[in-house]
């Protein structure tokens, strides 16, 4: 998603990390889509979830700002232990709803 669009919502992102070699990276944070990109023609890359403190972390803060639901969107299930770590550590969270990946193509297609 890019940077703007959730600036705009007052969408919080948790970043994925980006592994090139023995160098993490925080996706948009550390390291922008497009380096990314130019990197992986050459260098093998891997992906890993967010630590589960920076989930925690966020969803608590989230929840004390005063937000009475929190919408979780990320990769499928079978695509990544992203779900299966969100999904256990917003059991913890009251106000959590986990809605699926299809969400955020529904908000792209609204904005069109």
């Amino acid at each position: 998603m890019p940077s703007d669009f959730g600036k705009h919502y007052g969408i919080n992102v948790i970043p994925l990390t980006v592994i090139f070699g023995d160098k993490e990276y925080r996706d948009g944070i550390d390291i922008t889509a497009n380096q990314v990109y130019e990197r992986i023609v050459d260098e093998p890359r891997r992906t890993a979830t967010p630590a589960p403190k920076l989930i925690k972390d966020t969803l608590d803060r989230l929840v004390e700002e005063g937000y009475t639901h929190i919408i979780a969107l990320h990769f499928a299930s079978v695509l990544s232990g992203t779900y299966r770590l969100v999904d256990a550590i917003a059991k913890e969270v009251k106000g959590v709803v986990h809605t699926g990946p299809g969400l955020l193509g529904v908000v792209y297609y609204q904005e069109a």
